[in-house]
């Protein structure tokens, strides 16, 4: 088992590629070896027209708390044209994505929120 500190488990992710489009809200915490994370983002920047299981990373996920498995899609729930389920988290053992599930678009003030676990 790894050590991993309990404290500002949220600031223990950095920045993705992306991560400069969205304001991002996240609140983690740590059970065993579980990783459960709360994660909120908002489009700040111009709209995305996404095309279906395109990408965008948005965090990095260090090695200590990265998950057991390959790559895995969260849905989420968001506000947008296309459905509240239009639109989800992939999660790999490096980083976290936005992943639309059918072309869509995720315009200024669009959010995408979630909850997520994971083993580590």
């Amino acid at each position: 088992m790894r050590w991993v500190s309990q404290t500002h488990i949220e600031d223990m992710f950095a920045p993705g590629q992306w991560a400069s489009d969205y304001k991002i809200v996240k609140c983690a915490s740590i059970a065993g070896n579980t990783l459960i994370l709360d994660l909120k983002v908002t489009r700040q920047t111009a709209a995305w027209k996404a095309t279906a299981w395109s990408s965008a990373e948005l965090l990095r996920i260090p090695q200590q708390i990265a998950p057991r498995v390959t790559d895995f899609t969260v849905p989420a729930i968001a506000n947008l044209a296309e459905g509240p389920t239009a639109v989800g988290f992939t999660i790999s053992p490096t980083a976290i994505s936005v992943r639309p599930i059918v072309a869509c678009t995720i315009s200024p003030g669009s959010f995408i929120a979630a909850s997520i676990c994971w083993d580590f």
